[in-house]
């Protein structure tokens, strides 16, 4: 799937999202759930299967700081593991900020987006970069794509480290409604 986006073509889930096909086209026939539905850079791979090894996709954050530690020997290249980071709605304000911080990142490109939903969402791509710091406002949502772009299969030389959290805003500095 991975192969099929970087070689130009639109990669298309079909139900229940076990597997897919890849399209020369934006459209797989019927099917609508395609890498083609967003065409933002940083979103080009939501639509793929993360790896196994990757955990959990979806990730709520709170005030608590949350590790997800990654050091797996099976990282080979051409592995990317995806992942979201969100707010609790039930408990989120607007103006509240989440914070995601990927740590000792080697032999990856990183892949992000921000944005209400995965179609929405836009960002970009880094090749290689040793860390990254992410700051996203209530009630948009991270979108995170690791991908491994070693040549050759080599151990990781650190686990990657990705640590988010919610850091509120102060209920002091909200506008007051006023009404006449």
């Amino acid at each position: 799937m991975r192969d099929c986006i970087d070689a130009g073509n639109t990669f298309c889930v079909k139900p229940p999202g076990i597997f897919g096909v890849c399209c020369e086209t934006d459209k797989c026939g019927d099917l609508t759930t395609c890498s083609a539905g967003n065409r933002s850079i940083g979103a080009r791979y939501l639509q793929c299967f993360t790896d196994d090894f990757c955990g959990e996709r979806n990730h709520v954050a709170s005030q608590t700081r949350n590790e997800i530690v990654f050091n797996e020997a099976n990282y080979s290249p051409g592995n990317g593991c995806i992942w979201s980071f969100n707010f609790n709605p039930e408990e989120a304000n607007l103006g509240d900020l989440m914070i995601v911080e990927v740590e000792d990142i080697t032999n990856t490109d990183l892949y992000y987006a921000q944005g209400m939903t995965e179609w929405d969402s836009v960002g970009r791509s880094v090749r290689d970069p040793l860390v990254a710091l992410f700051k996203v406002r209530f009630p948009n949502q991270l979108y995170l794509t690791l991908r491994n772009n070693d040549v050759v299969k080599t151990a990781m030389k650190k686990p990657i480290v990705i640590t988010y959290w919610v850091a509120p805003t102060d209920p002091s500095l909200k506008v007051k409604e006023y009404s006449t």
